[in-house]
């Protein structure tokens, strides 16, 4: 661990250029989310620029195996999903709290019961400014610093909606974690809102 200096040149050196902006549009709206909704920013920060750590690693179940991430962890999540696991476990060696390792974890499909620093960093990956021509994008900036548990409805459905559209495996946390916001705030799903 050093200082946010270090990291963002730690993490340049294993990202692409356009992962890297990806990432430092991450780390500015997921310090904004925090400041406005009281998370620990240095947190948010550290999570955000950890979030993608090992995306580009060219073998991800040898991280796995490196990392000593068991198979039925990995076998229970889809491939898109692989880079949270061994990003999250980079961060733990790299000794950040269990705060921001969780974070990593989940950035990508979210889980039941998600803390204020995992939907920061779930939200901060969906609005970064780089992202652009996704249905419904415009209304899940526009509830970010409004209700944090309105974009986290919005996001997931979203998200969901993009995976299914592409045929692609679903990975099962994401529509827990539909169904908990849900079930947590019934006035947000009402009427045809709460469509998985």
């Amino acid at each position: 661990m050093g200082t946010p200096d270090e990291l963002r040149l730690m993490v340049r050196k294993r990202q692409s250029p356009r992962r890297m902006l990806h990432t430092l549009g991450v780390e500015s709206v997921a310090v904004c989310l925090a400041q406005r909704w009281g998370a620990d920013t240095d947190d948010a920060r550290n999570a955000a620029l950890l979030h993608d750590v090992t995306k580009e690693a060219p073998d991800q179940l040898n991280l796995m195996e490196e990392y000593d991430i068991l198979p039925c962890i990995w076998q229970e999540t889809v491939p898109n999903v692989y880079h949270a696991l061994t990003g999250a476990a980079f961060a733990e060696r790299l000794g950040y709290n269990s705060d921001v390792v969780s974070a990593v974890r989940w950035h990508v499909t979210g889980h039941a019961g998600m803390t204020l620093l995992e939907k920061i960093i779930y939200l901060a990956d969906l609005a970064e400014p780089c992202r652009n021509g996704i249905p419904g994008l415009s209304e899940l900036r526009g509830n970010l610093y409004k209700d944090h548990d309105r974009a986290l409805l919005l996001g997931l459905r979203m998200s969901l909606r993009y995976v299914r559209e592409r045929g692609r495996p679903e990975d099962r946390c994401s529509a827990e974690a539909l169904r908990w916001i849900a079930e947590r705030n019934p006035s947000l799903a009402c009427g045809d809102e709460y469509r998985e």
